[in-house]
């Protein structure tokens, strides 16, 4: 393969204001083999008419136009057209650096195809500014075989509890560049977020049981940004049951596929992590729901035996003393002191 082509598949709802940026940081790539995907979701705002007329201005630019149906479905229908020899799903309210593509192809070529490439991230501020990067930091840069779903997959669904640092990686769809022939041999679909709390989590397992090579390139390219109003902090009552449910098929899946292990160890860091979100939603609503209902619903999440599980099997040595802390809380029940710690965290941001 010589210059292999590459297609970008972007879903589009209600981005207005961010959409010109992300496409212009895709025309703009210093590598020019490439095709655009714009998917508009069903958008209601100025979107739909903006993707027509980029794809006016640039021949490499396609456009569906579908109802709306979230973002998993809307990157299978970009999926479903894509031509390209590699395919990447970028989100179409953040940004990646031009040299993204080329560093990718060049890689494909030193080191021959793979089923994935990985890549590293950096969080974007409101304001522009770089808030952390996140480059990956793995033993090796090549995996191939059994070492995939043995090795690599652990560190992709959460950094190793045993070591110092996180490692970087990332199991968002947008972190990695896709052998599309591979994603088409199997059928591969996202599933939606509307049934699966972590879309990205749940779709991202089920494929690697078919990946048998990853190439990890150290570098951070892509920029997700903490746009204004990407951030929910709308109340959902049901978020937490929504949250175990999730844990549950995904320990079905991993089951399922004959994963070690390892990956059954590392899928509880997602829950953790999901339910300390949750617990901030609910401290935050306190004035909504009242104290009392606020206190028996957090109460409620500290005594679901799954958490409790997770609490005690996956204890992170890189997470800050704070943050080892409020998960003994939470596993030994100190409610009260729970809602404290997570009030002081929420005012601070």
């Amino acid at each position: 393969m010589k210059y292999p082509l590459i297609s970008i598949v972007v879903p589009i709802y209600k981005v207005e204001k961010y959409l010109t940026r992300c496409i212009n940081s895709l025309i703009h790539q210093t590598y020019k083999n490439i095709e655009i995907i714009l998917i508009d979701d069903g958008s209601p705002d100025n979107c739909p008419q903006m993707c027509e007329k980029w794809k006016l201005k640039d021949n490499r630019i396609k456009v569906i136009h579908k109802l709306n149906e979230g973002l998993g479905y809307a990157r299978n229908s970009g999926l479903e057209i894509a031509s390209g020899d590699y395919v990447c799903f970028f989100d179409s309210d953040d940004y990646v650096e031009m040299n993204l593509i080329e560093d990718v192809v060049n890689s494909i070529l030193i080191n021959g195809l793979a089923d994935i490439i990985e890549l590293g991230h950096k969080v974007i501020g409101t304001n522009g500014e770089n808030v952390k990067e996140y480059i990956p930091k793995l033993d090796k840069l090549i995996y191939e075989g059994a070492e995939v779903r043995n090795c690599y997959l652990p560190e992709l669904i959460a950094s190793n509890p045993r070591s110092k640092y996180e490692n970087g990686l990332n199991m968002s769809a947008w972190c990695r560049i896709y052998k599309t022939s591979t994603l088409k041999q199997v059928n591969f679909q996202f599933v939606s977020e509307r049934d699966y709390i972590a879309e990205d989590v749940y779709s991202l397992a089920y494929l690697f049981s078919n990946i048998n090579s990853v190439i990890v390139i150290p570098k951070s390219y892509y920029c997700y940004c903490q746009n204004e109003g990407s951030l929910t902090t709308s109340y959902k009552a049901d978020r937490f049951e929504k949250i175990i449910a999730f844990y549950n098929e995904l320990e079905k899946l991993c089951i399922l596929k004959g994963y070690n292990d390892e990956v059954l160890l590392r899928i509880k860091a997602p829950l953790i992590d999901f339910t300390v979100a949750c617990l901030k939603m609910e401290v935050i609503a306190i004035k909504e729901n009242g104290f009392s209902s606020s206190y028996n619903k957090i109460k409620q999440i500290c005594n679901t035996p799954q958490l409790r599980s997770a609490l005690q099997l996956y204890k992170p040595e890189w997470h800050s003393v704070q943050r080892k802390l409020f998960d003994k809380f939470v596993y030994y029940k100190c409610i009260l002191i729970v809602m404290l710690l997570v009030h002081s965290q929420n005012s601070k941001s």
